[in-house]
């Protein structure tokens, strides 16, 4: 393993103490950091300043780009310098500027191969890969990297930047780790691995509670009473429902919205009521329509209840719009939480991880054998050739969810609605000139030898 600094494309590693390196990469840090120090005395060292590149690579692969964005300078032994020197990633490079767009039926990877051109050129999007349709997204002064995170949270995709200023916009399954973990393959220094059960999260009673759903056409059928003309209805319509009285068809309008001379009846979609002019006293009243049904599943695992006791758990998403998929998403809850949750840790002095990667832990002798979300990565690095890399895991059951829900994504349409206007101001330079002249001939007779014309000017003002 050969590990080589640059700082401003000149190579920096022997002035570096690698005893003070120290990188962190956490899934959900917006950078990664890098940290080290720099001992300066007379004929040796250097002088480190912010702003400046830093490249680390290991055996010619590169662990780290950014720049540095701290350094402190403490004097010691009188003639000795130590620097100790912050950085962070390229992605600090995507909040340099304001994103002031709006998109309209584009997908995800139109939207951020434009604003990745406009606003970041130095940056390239090889890696963006989400053709989901969206229908209106709005970025009122937002950065770079907020714009990619709303896409994320819109997409239940996930991003990063990686140290070749390549952005990777992508569904989380195709992450994977360049290794795995098992009892004997070495992967995982020797008494590092560790893996804890814990029932903390468990969910073995869920309810999901989603909008509304469309039902199969209907009819409600009233007897008017003495001076009846409003009817509460006993389903919320769709749309505007046909009415009938006494077996004749009669125009309906919407309540409020149509005026009073242009119907006989008037449907109110919030009210879940019909309005006539006039009484139907005695009339028989026919209104027929596609009903609305609220959605609510709720699904029990008997197995786990039996053997934890009952632990419920509550959603509410309005985007869910059949009770189709409030079944498949309590089912993936029920999949990903009814026994509980499995975190874990391990050390390796293989190069390669990053947050957000899926590693499979497969070790007989713990009894294990699952994929696992790699949460944080910090790394040491002790000399030239030797570093280690600490690591923190998250369980994967956790992805049946992640998956249902991008696959529920990509048959939707992303609406999104903002309040607050786009709006961009263009400044303009004023000014306002003014010359005035006067020419005028004048005669001298009395002295007729002295002929001769005069100018007056006045001075332009602006």
């Amino acid at each position: 393993m050969n590990i080589s600094i640059s700082i401003s494309g000149i190579d920096r590693t022997d002035d570096i103490d690698f005893d003070t390196i120290s990188k962190t990469d956490a899934i959900n840090e917006e950078k990664d950091t890098l940290s080290f120090c720099v001992d300066k005395t007379d004929g040796h060292g250097f002088v480190p300043e912010v702003n400046q590149e830093v490249v680390m690579q290991i055996d010619g692969q590169t662990e780290f780009g950014g720049a540095i964005t701290q350094v402190k300078k403490s004097l010691v032994d009188g003639r000795r310098v130590v620097f100790e020197v912050e950085c962070c990633d390229y992605t600090q490079y995507l909040n340099r500027k304001l994103v002031l767009k709006s998109y309209a039926n584009k997908t995800a990877n139109y939207i951020i191969t434009d604003i990745v051109s406009e606003y970041a050129p130095d940056f390239t999007v090889n890696n963006v890969d989400c053709d989901i349709q969206i229908k209106t997204m709005l970025f009122n002064r937002m950065t770079v990297s907020e714009c990619l995170e709303k896409l994320s949270e819109a997409t239940g995709y996930y991003w990063y930047v990686d140290y070749d200023k390549d952005i990777h916009f992508f569904a989380q399954e195709d992450n994977a780790a360049p290794f795995s973990i098992t009892d004997d393959n070495g992967n995982a220094l020797k008494n590092t691995l560790e893996i804890t059960d814990s029932i903390d999260q468990i969910r073995n009673s869920v309810t999901i509670r989603g909008s509304e759903e469309r039902g199969v056409e209907r009819t409600e059928t009233y007897i008017g009473v003495e001076d009846q003309m409003i009817f509460p209805l006993a389903n919320k319509f769709a749309e505007e429902p046909t009415v009938e009285v006494d077996g004749v068809a009669v125009d309906v309008g919407v309540d409020y919205l149509t005026g009073e001379e242009e119907a006989d009846c008037f449907w109110s979609y919030e009210q879940k009521s019909l309005r006539f002019k006039s009484s139907m006293a005695s009339k028989k009243v026919e209104i027929t329509g596609i009903p609305m049904f609220p959605i609510l599943v709720k699904i029990p695992e008997w197995n786990s209840i039996n053997e934890y006791g009952e632990y419920e758990f509550f959603k509410e998403d309005k985007s869910i719009t059949s009770r189709s998929e409030a079944y498949q998403y309590a089912m993936a809850q029920l999949a990903a939480y009814k026994d509980g949750v499995i975190e874990g840790e391990f050390e390796t002095d293989v190069a390669g991880l990053r947050s957000g990667q899926i590693i499979n832990v497969n070790s007989e002798l713990m009894g294990v054998d699952e994929d696992f979300l790699i949460q944080k990565v910090s790394a040491k690095y002790v000399a030239k050739d030797k570093a280690v890399w600490s690591v923190k895991l998250a369980t994967m059951r956790t992805m049946g969810i992640i998956q249902l829900l991008q696959r529920l994504i990509r048959y939707r349409t992303i609406k999104e609605f903002d309040p607050e206007n786009l709006l961009t101001l263009a400044q303009f330079a004023d000014g306002l000139g003014i010359t005035d002249a006067i020419d005028f001939d004048y005669a001298v007779s009395s002295a007729p030898y002295l002929y001769g014309t005069a100018r007056y000017g006045f001075a332009t003002y602006s």
